[in-house]
């Protein structure tokens, strides 16, 4: 704590310091899924989980310090513990989890949207279909794995739902489609695709 007086005006600056490893969740799973790594899930906007029309089964939740309390969410309304395993989630429904660990809090939210409208119907690298690698929806990303890239090229994206509009990014620069079908990539190179559906985004 470090208080700043001058004259009769006081300023005080507080810093609680905690284990980083301690604060949040060690296991986050929707229906069987696991969302610990999905982009934006501690963000205010959240996390996008894509589900079918017969939802979801069940939420899972394991904090990293034991002491630690959980306060769960759906749709604004509270849900205890011994309803998690057995609760059913649908498209629409935003969860929302709140640890806190003595006075440190760490939220998480995610939203579920039906699969059509966030889906991409094309995803392909040099003519190879990505959409199954693992990772490409989280923040961390897929990786792919290329022997030569003297003839390694060409994207193309398209969105399962036509009211979509799809935005890729190669290394940060925008690109349009028409630049993408022929696009040489090199060892390194970056592909972010963002999927936007009104209100929706996931990349």
């Amino acid at each position: 704590m470090v208080t700043v007086k001058n004259g009769d005006r006081t300023q005080q600056y507080t810093v609680n310091l905690v284990h980083a490893d301690e604060v949040g969740l060690s296991t986050f799973t929707i229906g069987g899924m696991n969302v610990n790594g999905l982009a934006g899930l501690t963000t205010s906007q959240g996390a996008v989980l894509k589900v079918n029309q017969s939802g979801l089964k069940g939420i899972t939740l394991q904090t990293k310090d034991q002491e630690a309390s959980v306060t769960v969410k759906v749709n604004g309304t509270q849900i205890s513990s011994s309803q998690l395993a057995n609760y059913r989630l649908y498209a629409q429904d935003v969860v929302q989890v709140v640890v806190k660990d003595g006075t440190t809090t760490q939220e998480y939210k995610v939203k579920l949207v039906q699969a059509e409208n966030l889906s991409l119907d094309r995803f392909r690298i040099n003519g190879v279909d990505i959409r199954n690698l693992s990772g490409l929806t989280t923040t961390d990303g897929a990786i792919v794995e290329v022997q030569d890239f003297s003839s390694y090229n060409g994207l193309e994206v398209r969105a399962q739902d036509s009211a979509a509009v799809v935005t890729v990014k190669i290394n940060d620069s925008i690109y349009t489609p028409s630049q993408l079908s022929n696009f040489p990539f090199l060892s390194g190179d970056r592909v972010v695709v963002e999927v936007k559906n009104g209100s929706l985004v996931e990349t």
